[in-house]
């Protein structure tokens, strides 16, 4: 029994190694209904390349991106009300201070 126990740890480790990259910062974004100074899309990867658009054209290296849906954001239909969609970014960590300089709304996990 202690086998299978140090087996499965050795594994969970093992994953969790290759998946963390401490060369890197995560942050994440909540898309408002049309308050986001890049061109928001009628779907989820034109939106992240015109994200990602924005982000380099402020000298900001996007290294991957994703869209979360939390919700479907029809609570509200203001442009500063959120969507239910989250951007999250991998960026550098030296790119990390112009982040929060050019955009503060975006939160480091």
């Amino acid at each position: 029994m202690k086998t299978t126990w140090w087996v499965i740890l050795s594994l969970g480790l093992l994953i969790a190694c290759e998946t963390f990259d401490p060369e890197t910062f995560t942050h994440y974004y909540t898309e408002t209904q049309c308050s986001d100074p890049w061109l928001r899309a009628t779907s989820d990867s034109a939106t992240l390349s015109h994200l990602t658009a924005y982000l380099a054209d402020s000298g900001i290296t996007v290294l991957d991106a994703q869209v979360r849906v939390v919700s479907n954001g029809f609570e509200c239909q203001a442009c500063p009300c959120e969507t239910g969609r989250i951007f999250d970014i991998r960026i550098a960590p030296s790119d990390s201070d112009a982040l929060a300089d050019l955009f503060p709304a975006w939160k480091a996990y």
